[in-house]
């Protein structure tokens, strides 16, 4: 996902959605073993995310299953930052398991 940073942020408003809250479930998924709805995960997000990236989850969230074509500008500016956010917090998890 990584190499395609450049890419997330020219998608569908569908794509941005789907790769903000895919990213909270697979960030929720390595730190508690457990899989959840994307919807859950936003919400679980929401309570642990740094502050910054509140508002970004809410928007994703708030527009999850409206399949829209246009894109966000917020969702747009913030996805590639999100990215590396969420692959951060990833890679800990990651060592801290091992």
């Amino acid at each position: 996902m990584r190499r395609n940073i450049k890419n997330l942020s020219q998608k569908s408003l569908v794509d941005q959605v789907y790769t903000v809250l895919t990213l909270c479930r697979v960030y929720h998924t390595a730190k508690t073993g457990k899989i959840i709805s994307k919807e859950e995960a936003g919400n679980w997000c929401l309570t642990i995310l740094d502050k910054k990236y509140i508002g970004l989850v809410k928007t994703a969230l708030a527009n999850l299953g409206l399949h829209q074509k246009n894109i966000n500008q917020s969702l747009k500016e913030q996805l590639p930052k999100f990215v590396k956010y969420i692959g951060k917090k990833l890679e800990y998890e990651q060592r801290r398991q091992k």
